[in-house]
């Protein structure tokens, strides 16, 4: 398997994000002392996890732009490899055609993915740091339950 392929087979997906965040978020009250110092270890989790994806992202950004000035040499007849045979008189007109291309789009989607990862991603870091004043006010609690 070459190393591209197995990037491909170990890209996070917004689906893998929600469901580890599920996982992740969750406290054993039996464990308290533990969940707090496995808190350090999530948050750097999470945040190699918005690196990543913000690399992904900006990937994502540098071919959606290729992808729509691509396009629009094609629409205007200024490519090399294929023009298109219909003239567009306007600009406006030119807009909607570009931002309707199914290769425009399939970049602005990916994107958005990538775009709604991030949000996924800081919203889970800052649970994980809510997680751990939950954490410790369970602890207080306990503490106040067995009288010191």
């Amino acid at each position: 398997m070459s190393s591209e392929s197995t990037k491909t087979s170990n890209m996070i997906t917004l689906e893998k994000l929600k469901a580890e965040l599920t996982q992740d978020i969750k406290i054993d009250p039996t464990k308290l002392a533990e969940e707090l110092l496995r808190n350090s270890y999530l948050y750097s989790k999470w945040a190699n996890y918005l690196a990543d994806v913000r690399t992904q992202l900006s990937r994502a950004d540098v071919e959606l732009k290729r992808v729509t000035a691509n396009r629009l040499n094609f629409y205007t007849g200024r490519s090399t490899s294929e023009v298109c045979d219909y003239v567009y008189q306007t600009s406006t007109e030119l807009k909607m055609v570009i931002a309707a291309d199914e290769m425009v789009i399939r970049a602005e989607v990916k994107y958005q993915i990538y775009d709604n990862m991030i949000t996924l991603i800081l919203k889970a870091m800052d649970a994980i740091k809510g997680r751990g004043f939950d954490i410790k006010a369970a602890m207080e609690q306990r503490q106040f339950e067995q009288g010191k």
